[in-house]
This record gives C-alpha cells, sequence and structure tokens, in this order.
C-alpha cells in the first residue's frame, strides 16, 4: 500500500502542474475546465494518498508486533 500511495502522490502532482498551466489537457473530458476543479481534484488524491499510506504503515507496525509461528515452534507429541 505505501509504494501505491507514493504512484498517487506523484500522478496527483503531475496533475496538479498539468491542469494549473494547461486545464483543457488535465481535463479534457469536460466542456469548460478551470483551474478551480484542478485544485479540487488535487486535493481529494493527495487525502487520499496521505490515507493509503498511514494505512500501510499502520499495517507493517500490525505486522510487526504479532508474533509468527517461527517464535513458538510446536513439540512433538511422545509415542
Amino acid at each position: 500500500m505505501i509504494t501505491a500511495s507514493f504512484n498517487i502522490a506523484i500522478y496527483t502532482v503531475i496533475f496538479f502542474l498539468v491542469g494549473i498551466f494547461k486545464p483543457n489537457w488535465a481535463l479534457f473530458f469536460m466542456k469548460n475546465p478551470n483551474r478551480l476543479t484542478v485544485i479540487i481534484l488535487s486535493l481529494v488524491l493527495t487525502m487520499v494518498a496521505v490515507t493509503l499510506y498511514g494505512e500501510g504503515n499502520r499495517q507493517l507496525k500490525l505486522q510487526k508486533e504479532t508474533p509468527s509461528q517461527q517464535e513458538f515452534p510446536y513439540a512433538e507429541i511422545p509415542k
């Protein structure tokens, strides 16, 4: 998830820069694109990237805290 958050952050920066200079390129599907729409979409994408990054860090922390099965091997049953 952390790599996905970095990818979304990079795409957001590219989208923002292109959208600020040429809104028609970034919002090609709209009839009347403007810079305010680009800013709003960039803010939403930034929130998504930050949320993914935080969730990825939380999952890594939980994986490190939980004991693995290698730490507690099973004993053989005597016959």
